[in-house]
Parts: C-alpha cells; sequence; structure tokens
C-alpha cells in the first residue's frame, strides 16, 4: 500500500478550483423553495454554456415535453426547480474534471454508468415513495472520485484498472491497494469540499459498503449501492469487460422491493438512460 497516497490525494482535492461562481448561484437558487422561476432563470442565463444546456435538457426527448422550450424560464416553469438543479450540479461537476490523459479509463463508459446507475436509482426511490431527485444525484455522482483520479492520477489508476481487469476482481479493492484509499472516499472528499448536500457525500462513501453506514444515511446508501448493481448488470457503460460487483443481500432485502418493483427498475432504467446521456454529454 502506498502510505502516501491518501495525503497526496487530499492536498489534490483540497486544490480543486472551485465550482463556478455563476453556476454555485443557480444551484443555489434551484434548491430554495424562496427562489421564484424568474430569479433562478435569471441566474442561469448569466452563464452562456449553463443556459444552453438547460434548453438542450428541457428539449430533451427523456422528458418528452410536447413542445419546444424557447426561454430558460420556460425550462425553469416545465423541469420544476429542484430537477433542474440536479440536472445543473451534474453538468458543473462533470466539467470540472479532464480525464483525457489516464490510459485504460474511458469517460463515454464512466458517464453512461453514471447515468445509468441515477436513472436506476431515481426508480427505486420513486418505488419507496423518497426523493427522487436526491436519490437521482447520489446516483450521478457516486463514482466521481474515479473520475477526479483518471484527471489528477492517472498513472496509479491505470494501473489499478490494469490490475483489476487482469485479476478479475472489482476495481474499487485494486484502488485501496494502489492509491491507499478508494474512489468512494475520494469522491465523498470532493462533494464535501464543493459543499454539497451531506447526504450525497454520505451516500457517495459507502455505495460500496451501505452495510457500514450510519442509519440516518444508510437507506440512500442502499439504494446507490443497488442502482450500481443494476447499471453494472445491465452492461448500460457498453465495456467489452464489464465487472458486476457482488452485491450487499443486506442492501436487497432492506430495499423490501418486490419482484415486480424491481422488474419496473430494471425497464426504466433501460429505456432511459440512452436519451438522457446524449442530453447531458452532447
Amino acid at each position: 500500500m502506498n502510505a502516501s497516497a491518501p495525503i497526496e490525494l487530499l492536498h489534490r482535492i483540497d486544490a480543486l478550483p472551485a465550482l463556478p461562481k455563476a453556476a454555485i448561484d443557480a444551484m443555489a437558487a434551484l434548491r430554495s423553495d424562496d427562489s421564484s422561476s424568474e430569479h433562478c432563470a435569471e441566474l442561469i442565463a448569466r452563464d452562456q454554456a449553463l443556459a444552453a444546456r438547460t434548453l438542450k435538457l428541457a428539449n430533451s426527448a427523456f422528458y418528452g415535453i410536447p413542445r419546444r422550450v424557447g426561454s430558460i424560464r420556460d425550462a425553469v416553469h416545465l423541469l420544476g426547480r429542484r430537477t433542474l438543479g440536479t440536472m445543473v450540479t451534474a453538468v458543473v461537476v462533470s466539467q470540472q474534471f479532464d480525464p483525457g490523459r489516464c490510459p485504460g479509463f474511458r469517460f463515454d463508459a464512466f458517464w453512461r454508468h453514471a447515468v445509468a446507475s441515477a436513472v436506476a436509482a431515481r426508480a427505486i426511490a420513486h418505488e419507496l415513495c423518497l426523493d427522487e431527485e436526491l436519490a437521482f444525484t447520489c446516483g450521478l455522482l457516486h463514482d466521481v472520485g474515479r473520475l477526479a483520479l483518471a484527471a489528477h492520477m492517472p498513472g496509479p489508476l491505470s494501473q489499478a484498472l490494469a490490475q483489476a481487469k487482469a485479476r478479475d476482481v472489482p476495481l474499487h479493492e485494486v484502488e485501496t491497494e494502489v492509491l491507499g484509499a478508494d474512489h468512494a472516499d475520494i469522491g465523498a472528499a470532493i462533494v464535501e469540499r464543493w459543499q454539497l448536500a451531506p447526504d450525497v457525500a454520505a451516500a457517495v462513501r459507502w455505495h460500496h459498503r451501505p452495510s457500514a453506514a450510519e442509519a440516518a444515511t444508510g437507506r440512500l446508501a442502499l439504494i446507490v449501492h443497488a442502482a450500481d448493481a443494476i447499471a453494472h448488470a445491465l452492461d448500460l457503460a457498453g465495456l467489452e469487460d464489464e465487472h458486476v460487483s457482488e452485491a450487499d443481500m443486506a442492501a436487497w432485502t432492506g430495499l423490501e422491493l418486490s419482484p415486480a418493483q424491481f422488474l419496473r427498475v430494471f425497464e426504466q432504467t433501460e429505456s432511459q438512460v440512452q436519451g438522457l446521456c446524449r442530453s447531458l454529454t452532447s
């Protein structure tokens, strides 16, 4: 184990740039019940890239809006502040990293898996009558630590990727051996660094070990753990050597979903991923 790795990783996380002010203001307004749709639209419009992506999302087939959405204000009205806030968070966070120089890491596959996990998490939360947008956010960001590793420690992550493939073991286990920490702990630190919701940080930290999470956050970690497994099982990342991690059976049992409910989750995940991926990445 590389004993200096966790310290180096923490230093690198602390050195990450703050999220763009325009994006932070828009995210905060979209989460606030006191903000009007007009105010949210005004804040989004201050960032041209954010405004363009917002309109693209609103007009995507994923949301099924029957008419063309031509203004940011209409997008906020039609999608709702919470839904749009989730999407803005996803877009902004993903744009903070450039993983292009990490051999063996495929950003397209990473993103498809993240979106698939998010869709599955939201579908599970819907079945359980829990907060769907919070579950979606956690699913989308659960592997953000791996994205940070690809961008800032490409050599060690590339080594871990090669070892995981050669040994046919989960990547997060090899990450700990090579780096001294896995992407779940790194991702949680990043979420905390950017002052996103504490529940998101906890779900990211424990998504591979949901049974170890505290009761207050364990339910969300269970959802993300199951969603992650579903996304891998459906092979939606498009990887030839897709590895399905062993599921925590306590997580599946703890969700208390019926076979019919799980079937709906699988069907919704498979049917919705491609359209949403196109909307968020292109």
